[in-house]
């Protein structure tokens, strides 16, 4: 955990000159440095459908985004709650929308809390157990949704108790909660409760909670170097602007086209006596059965020749190209 926030120590040899070394090597004027703590709610298929956010002077954002299973309607209220019963009353948007729509909100919040400062760099986004978790999800999301990751800097806040409160201590949130927020009421694993239980616990266990998430977190380049998500980006390339139900359906699309043989160009007139000229070719029953289910799942009108004048007909009175359309089909008639 440590390990991935830029430490040469992991967290059970984080001594405490290490951690006083790193309080002097922030800066003590902390005015343009605004934290944004954050939360979402995953699918049981690791996809995020609920984000929510809010900052260290009580600004809130909530959105839901749209999944691969689920249709334009809100998500079901499983659970009530009064502080976040109206996130379900929200229409839910595509993931890429919600990420540009926290950026923003990010970017504007900043701007107001930090006097008028417009380097993002200065915004620590800040979630627990999120080295593990939450910062990778969220990188993953904006790769998939191919926004390139603003240049926030990261800290994991469970990684901030283990180490200035003790790794013996319970640093769960329900656990922290109940030991320095009693009075608060929180719903856990929903994301805008525990984004506010979340500043509530940071701001009563330290007092300068800006100088305290700056001190332990890193920017967004080493955290995607660190765990790998650098190379997601490649990875990917060929799936972006599209969602996981939309390249299923290009990949079931094009299946399908390598399995069904098209006839496109091919016009009724000029198969108008297609049916009797391939009765000269002595195909059988099943072969003929199959190329007429191929020209009915096409739309192609055949008409049947007179009787009598089949041994007259031939392939001469079709074009080349459409000769070799023809020959290609009656060739393939497993392929039905």
């Amino acid at each position: 955990m440590s390990l991935r926030l830029g430490f040469d120590y992991c967290m059970a040899h984080v001594s405490e000159s290490l951690v006083k070394e790193e309080f002097q090597s922030v800066k003590n004027n902390t005015s343009k440095t605004t934290i944004v703590f954050y939360d979402f709610q995953l699918t049981k298929d690791g996809q995020i459908e609920r984000l929510a956010a809010i900052t260290e002077s009580g600004e809130k954002f909530s959105a839901n985004l749209k999944t691969a299973p689920t249709s334009d309607k809100p998500p079901p209220a499983r659970k009530k709650y009064s502080l976040a019963s109206y996130i379900f009353t929200q229409h839910p948007m595509s993931p890429s929308l919600a990420i540009e729509r926290f950026t923003t909100w990010i970017k504007d919040r900043h701007r107001v809390n930090a006097e008028g400062d417009e380097d993002v760099s200065n915004v620590v986004l800040a979630a627990h157990y999120g080295s593990c978790h939450h910062h990778v999800y969220l990188l993953r999301l904006m790769s998939n949704c191919d926004i390139t990751p603003p240049p926030y800097r990261i800290c994991d806040t469970l990684a901030i108790f283990k180490m200035l409160k003790g790794l013996a201590v319970e640093v769960t949130l329900p656990a922290l909660v109940v030991r320095y927020t009693a009075w608060l009421r929180h719903v856990y694993h929903d994301p805008d409760s525990d984004v506010n239980a979340l500043r509530a616990v940071m701001t009563a266990a330290f007092p300068d909670v800006r100088r305290v998430c700056l001190a332990f977190s890193c920017s967004y380049e080493f955290f995607a170097k660190a765990t790998g998500l650098d190379r997601y980006e490649s990875a990917i390339a060929g799936f972006r602007k599209r969602g996981p139900l939309q390249n299923s359906c290009l990949r079931r699309r094009s299946l399908e086209e390598t399995r069904e043989p098209r006839i496109d160009g091919i016009d009724a007139g000029d198969v108008s006596d297609l049916e009797g000229a391939m009765a000269t070719l002595d195909l059988s029953p099943s072969v003929m059965d199959s190329f007429l289910r191929i020209c009915n799942k096409t739309g192609i009108s055949l008409k049947k020749a007179p009787a009598g004048t089949h041994p007259s007909c031939n392939l001469t009175n079709l074009t080349n190209s459409n000769e070799y359309k023809v020959m290609e089909l009656i060739t393939r008639p497993a392929s039905v």
